[in-house]
């Protein structure tokens, strides 16, 4: 349960502009300075970390960097009545010496873990040819979407794409024009749907499109848009791949992930028993029952 929780709360602050970032260290490094002013018998040096912290992980090294000189000068000018009457001048400049020295440093650390954090998470939620989303961060990603679509009473999309005639291109040109298949697959995937859109590879030769807060009519409208952008793809290279698709549309997901997920991929080889390179749409939700749902085949 935690685990969820901790998990959506990083979610949501990764999904958060960098300005969103910028602005919450500079309203929290004011707060920390004006309590540290105002209470300056306790050492609230600590507290500086969570500016630098925020600003080094979801901004970047530079934005750290200023993170750190910035808390550290606010550190020492709101301290500097008390400093006065207890240092010289000395002392002061060696204390402002290693506190900003010692705030660099976090941020140089913070900047490692984030390094590390992105390679070892690429590694573990990334498709390791195409770079796409994996099942796993698929599942994950998707599971957080339906839970806030669910919350703001929105719809949500989600499509079963499967590649006809994949395996002949393995057979008959050899594994490297498959893996660079794949690529220009996931490419032309990218550049149709929104960045905020989910584009997963479940393995093999079979992806996933997910569409947040996306209504019927609009995400038919994608959908038939992203298998003219593939068809033509193919067509480009002289492939001989298709695309077989299932789809499903909540217009206000009160269904499960695995449910409309289950859905789309036996619409999916619905249309592969019905002759392949097509689309069937499912609408649930509000207006339509999962018991019977509106099939919308979209032919040639």
């Amino acid at each position: 349960m935690y685990e969820r929780y901790y998990r959506n709360l990083f979610h949501f602050f990764e999904s958060r502009s960098k300005v969103f970032h910028v602005m919450l260290s500079v309203l929290l490094g004011s707060g920390i300075g004006y309590l540290d002013y105002v209470t300056s018998d306790i050492d609230f040096v600590l507290f500086y970390i969570v500016p630098i912290f925020l600003t080094t992980w979801f901004v970047g090294k530079n934005a750290g960097r200023a993170a750190s000189v910035l808390s550290c000068i606010t550190s020492f000018g709101v301290n500097m009545d008390t400093a006065l009457a207890k240092s010289t001048a000395k002392h002061m400049a060696w204390d402002f010496t290693l506190d900003m020295l010692f705030f660099i440093f976090l941020g140089f650390m913070f900047r490692m873990l984030r390094e590390k954090y992105d390679e070892v998470n690429n590694l573990a939620l990334r498709d390791p040819l195409t770079q796409a989303l994996n099942r796993r961060s698929l599942t994950e990603l998707a599971e957080y979407e339906l839970l806030a679509s669910r919350r703001h009473r929105r719809p949500f999309s989600i499509a079963f794409i499967d590649l006809d005639n994949f395996k002949t291109v393995n057979d008959q040109l050899g594994h490297n024009v498959g893996d660079r298949l794949l690529l220009r697959i996931v490419d032309v995937m990218r550049s149709t749907v929104r960045s905020t859109d989910l584009v997963a590879r479940m393995g093999g030769d079979e992806f996933v499109v997910a569409l947040p807060e996306t209504g019927t009519e609009q995400a038919r409208k994608v959908f038939d848009k992203l298998r003219e952008a593939l068809l033509e793809s193919m067509a480009a290279e002289d492939w001989p791949v298709t695309f077989s698709i299932g789809a499903v549309t909540c217009e206000w997901p009160a269904c499960s992930l695995d449910a409309i997920l289950n859905r789309a991929d036996t619409l999916m080889y619905q249309v592969k028993s019905l002759g392949k390179n097509s689309i069937i749409h499912d609408v649930v939700g509000e207006r339509h029952s999962a018991d019977s749902p509106d099939v919308t085949p979209s032919e040639d």
